[in-house]
């Protein structure tokens, strides 16, 4: 077994002092998209994967609408309600087979605090071009 030399004391010191000590008090690193839309050719038409979550609300369940838009063609995929979490939809497109899209995750949250009606609509939003 080699001994350290003197030397090497003093510099595994300063190695020691110069790293950063952590913080408990640490930026939250982010993990994931809260909303990300991929729409990809498949058979019988373009295949949507939409990756979306559902947290914040008053209530723990929360009206949700899937809908695809390509100029005046309007094509609802899902509609239903859903228990808070993070989720992951699979659809295949049916009326709109090509060119610009956009996918719209419609959402009703509910704040019981603000003093009865307190609900409103969040939208997610995704454009791109189905090939």
């Amino acid at each position: 077994m080699r001994r350290p030399r003197a030397w090497h004391v003093p510099l595994l010191a300063l190695a020691l002092c110069a790293v950063p000590a952590s913080s408990s008090a640490a930026e939250p690193e982010k993990v994931g998209a809260p909303f990300d839309v991929r729409v990809s050719a498949a058979p019988g038409g373009p295949q949507v994967d939409m990756t979306f979550s559902l947290t914040l609300s008053d209530v723990s369940t929360y009206p949700v609408t899937i809908t695809a838009i390509a100029g005046s063609i309007e094509e609802e995929l899902w509609k239903g309600t859903l228990p808070e979490g993070v989720y992951r939809f699979n659809g295949q497109l049916k009326k709109i087979t090509s060119g610009p899209v956009r996918l719209v995750l419609k959402v009703r949250m509910t704040n019981l605090e603000s003093g009865g009606g307190g609900s409103f609509h969040v939208y997610r939003r995704w454009e791109g071009t189905i090939r």
